[in-house]
């Protein structure tokens, strides 16, 4: 697509020099089907910042053919910069997340139980540095051993900070007390290989971080706007002195 230069390629071009390379073992109609829904998807996720352009009639273009290279390189740039920026937003999250004690960390688990539709049933006394609630099971099953448990399926939210370790001890016997089926665990630290809390949900700094993120909490907008050339325009132009 580089050595097309101007020219947008069509799909079948594309994908007979990618058959050249061996690519999916070299079967033209499968190459055409992936390396389509692939372009399209880069595109659909990166808008302006994805390296290719759909021109229509199944043919493609590098984005970087259609206006200066200079633009293209600050372009570029611009995107490159913002593409850090999210990085580095997206680990401090985690870091932040990671420093939290039980109380703090409690008020996050919280915001998350409350957008999920888990609603908190009772907070019990926190213990070893170590938060708990009862929650409603949304997706309880009705396996439970009375009529009571089948009509208010019960789970213990455990609230693990990363400082506080991992100690079943310090849960023992909530589970029976609350009439909890099982555990929603929110740990901070790295899950062992063999958790106390079996084949409970666990939801990690990583994955409470990138939800904060897409909720819009703890995160503020900061408007970024600058006027782009439109290769169209610049292109249905001049195309008419050709």
């Amino acid at each position: 697509m580089t050595d097309a230069g101007p020219r947008s390629l069509h799909i079948r071009q594309i994908a007979e020099t990618l058959a050249g390379m061996g690519v999916l073992g070299g079967e033209i109609s499968e190459i055409e089907r992936a390396v389509t829904a692939a372009i399209l998807l880069d595109i659909r996720h990166g808008g302006r910042a994805s390296r290719f352009i759909a021109r229509g009639d199944a043919r493609y273009q590098l984005h970087a053919s259609r206006v200066p290279p200079a633009v293209t390189a600050a372009e570029q740039a611009l995107h490159a910069a913002i593409a850090a920026l999210n990085n580095e937003i997206a680990n401090a999250f985690v870091q932040w997340l990671q420093t939290l004690g039980p109380r703090g960390l409690e008020a996050v688990a919280r915001i998350w139980l409350t957008r999920e539709g888990y609603p908190v049933l009772a907070t019990l006394p926190p213990s070893r540095g170590i938060a708990k609630l009862v929650i409603a099971d949304i997706e309880g099953d009705a396996d439970s051993e009375s009529e009571e448990d089948e009509a208010n399926p019960k789970l213990l939210a455990l609230i693990l900070p990363r400082r506080a370790g991992i100690d079943a001890s310090a849960w023992a016997g909530d589970l029976e007390r609350a009439q909890a089926s099982g555990c929603l665990v929110f740990c901070m630290g790295d899950p062992p290989a063999e958790p106390p809390w079996g084949d409970a949900r666990v939801v990690t700094a990583g994955e409470l971080a990138a939800w904060l993120r897409a909720q819009g909490v703890g995160i503020s907008p900061l408007p970024v706007a600058i006027g782009a050339l439109d290769p169209t325009v610049l292109e249905s132009i001049s195309g008419l002195d050709t």
